[in-house]
């Protein structure tokens, strides 16, 4: 399976889950949002290959800021919209409480890009890992989708020295935010909790973490090879794909709810 090909993959299942958090106020769209689980891994994943086949990390790296730019009101437009259920012609436009998954991106590639120039310097790997802390904090107080944990989880691809423990990183990264954060870490029965973690949660978050799994088979498919050229065709296909749901809330969902 070539990158062409687990790139559309990736593609149809965010649209998919994006599909169903606009219609979710017309019916349960519980399977919409399970098949979306598998596309940010294969994101992430392409993310680290990205930073190791690259010519110039100078240059990808102001690609995806471009496009976090691009696609951060696009994205505010939707996730507003549909909180509050406004309805044509009232728009809603800024909102700075989420950022976009451009923005997670970027993070996990500047935290590779720090591990790159270390190693090329020749000084030591762990001052870049303890800069880098400093990078994947700022997915969590940027409030980036998939905030700490997809930017370290971007890191943790790059170094991986193969698809099989990148397959393992996807499913444990899956097991994290569908499993673990939803046990009450307060408690002082803790352990119990993580032990029983699959009989304790509803059936839909096992799902979740299905589809999230998913992912990580797929990955292990990949041969290596690009494919046909679409790089710029995927970077856009995000804030487009945004745009059109935002229409369909307006235009579809929204009329049907007053």
């Amino acid at each position: 399976m070539n990158g062409f090909i687990l790139k559309c993959i990736a593609l149809i299942t965010m649209m998919i889950d994006h599909t169903g958090v606009v219609l979710q106020p017309l019916f349960s769209t519980m399977i919409l949002r399970c098949v979306g689980r598998a596309a940010f891994p294969i994101y992430a994943f392409f993310v680290a290959e990205g930073c190791r086949k690259t010519r110039s990390m100078g240059r990808y790296a102001l690609r995806l800021s471009l496009f976090a730019i691009l696609s951060e009101i696009p994205f505010d437009m939707v996730l507003l919209n549909v909180k509050y259920r406004t309805e044509w012609p009232s728009i809603l436009f800024f909102d700075f409480s989420d950022q976009n998954i451009f923005c997670t991106l970027l993070l996990g590639a500047l935290a590779v890009w720090l591990v790159q120039i270390f190693r090329q310097k020749g000084w030591p790997l762990f001052m870049a890992l303890i800069l880098d802390l400093l990078v994947i904090s700022l997915g969590a107080f940027g409030k980036t989708d998939y905030g700490a944990a997809g930017v370290l989880f971007i890191l943790l691809l790059y170094l991986a020295p193969n698809k099989p423990i990148q397959a393992l990183c996807v499913a444990v990264m899956s097991f994290y935010f569908y499993i673990l954060s939803w046990i009450n870490w307060g408690g002082s029965d803790l352990w119990p909790q993580i032990m029983t973690a699959f009989t304790g949660l509803s059936f839909y978050n096992r799902a979740l973490f299905a589809g999230g799994c998913v992912s990580a088979v797929l990955i292990c498919f990949y041969n290596g090879k690009r494919g046909p050229r679409a790089k710029w065709f995927f970077y856009a296909a995000y804030p487009v794909h945004l745009l059109i749901l935002l229409g369909v809330w307006f235009f579809v969902v929204s009329p049907r709810l007053r």
